[in-house]
């Protein structure tokens, strides 16, 4: 101890310069001296961290662009960010340079934003496409990055952050997930992340630490009980990260299903389905796509879905279905039921359970 006090103050800033929050906190209760010389540092990092742990873009005048230049310009706030908070609200810069032009990025900014999405290996042509519609190729994609397109900008953010934990996404009015890029650049990290498994790679993938998804924040989006929540084919990619393990999502009306072929399976353990009405059908094809285990719950409010189930008359609805372990076949899943007649009278309290072999309706 006494040869690594006679260190010189520079040598003990450069040392502690590698270290995070966690680290530097440990580093300033060795001794006195330690703490002198990481005070400064620490004092920036707890900053840092109540700043970026969950990010929005309400109070940014250039949504996620101003959190991606300072990402790129210091790479500790990418290291503290870990919730993700997409709103449903759109920003587009040519809007705002009627009102304030002042809000626009600096040259050295966009550039420096732009030579990212270039050099960015997870962005693809076939993955480009902002709010025109697919975009034919990557010049298409920068261009919309420089009008200031949301979704292109996001897409080049997501990968940037190693310690990501949670991502909120958006839905449209009608239902469906309100992105266009994102959804590829994750779905290619997806893959990759099921290939490097399988055959090993010495480089990080993007997307590691992520836990858990939430489909339309009520809190974010008042208007939702008039509206559909995100789709499960928009949930696919995400659910596809092998560190996922929640989902939680509102307002899902899903009928049918089809998981994508060329993703790999789910490893959600927890599926939680708020104030919806996703058939039984939907809801086992989704099954068949977890590995297992994994329980899925689904929520009702009667009022919420009183003229759908008056169209749809008297019905089965399933509460919840558990599948008991990895790779478990439909003939061990538990699924509970409870009906509704046909006066939308509240629900029995008593559930009727149904263990037997499950028969895929073929018809």
């Amino acid at each position: 101890m006494a040869d690594i006090l006679q260190l010189p103050d520079e040598l003990l800033l450069q040392v502690q310069s590698n270290f995070y929050l966690a680290d530097l906190e440990q580093f300033n209760l060795v001794c006195r001296r330690f703490a002198a010389v990481s005070y400064r540092r620490c004092k920036q990092h707890r900053a840092l961290r109540r700043k970026y742990r969950r990010l929005d873009v309400l109070d940014e005048k250039l949504g996620w662009f101003d959190h991606l230049v300072a990402v790129l310009h210091n790479d500790d706030v990418a290291h503290y960010i870990e919730e993700l908070h997409i709103p449903t609200a759109e920003w587009y810069w040519q809007e705002l340079r009627a009102f304030d032009p002042s809000v626009l990025p600096s040259e050295a900014d966009l550039n420096l934003v732009l030579e990212t999405a270039r050099q960015s290996k997870w962005i693809s042509e076939k993955d480009a496409c902002g709010r025109r519609g697919a975009a034919r190729n990557m010049r298409e994609f920068l261009v919309e990055i420089e009008e200031g397109d949301q979704d292109n900008i996001l897409a080049v953010l997501v990968p940037l952050l190693p310690n990501l934990r949670k991502i909120e996404l958006p839905a449209m009015r009608f239902g469906g997930l309100k992105m266009g890029s994102l959804p590829g650049v994750v779905e290619r990290i997806a893959r990759a992340a099921h290939t490097a498994e399988q055959f090993p790679l010495h480089d990080d993938l993007p997307l590691a630490s992520l836990r858990e998804i939430v489909g339309l924040n009520l809190k974010s989006n008042p208007i939702a009980r008039l509206g559909f929540g995100v789709d499960f084919r928009g949930l696919a990619p995400f659910l596809a990260i092998p560190s996922v393990r929640k989902l939680w999502t509102l307002e899902t009306h899903e009928p049918m299903f089809h998981w994508p072929l060329d993703l790999p399976k789910s490893r959600v353990e927890e599926v939680h389905f708020l104030e919806s009405s996703i058939s039984e059908q939907a809801a086992r094809e989704l099954g068949r796509a977890i590995e297992g285990p994994c329980v899925m719950k689904q929520d009702f409010l009667m009022h919420t879905h009183r003229r759908h189930l008056q169209s749809t008359g008297p019905r089965e609805h399933w509460t919840n279905i558990e599948i008991p372990y990895e790779g478990a076949p439909e003939q061990d899943w538990t699924i509970t039921r409870f009906g509704f007649v046909q006066e939308l009278a509240p629900p029995p309290h008593t559930l009727t359970i149904d263990p037997g072999p499950l028969h895929r309706n073929e018809s």
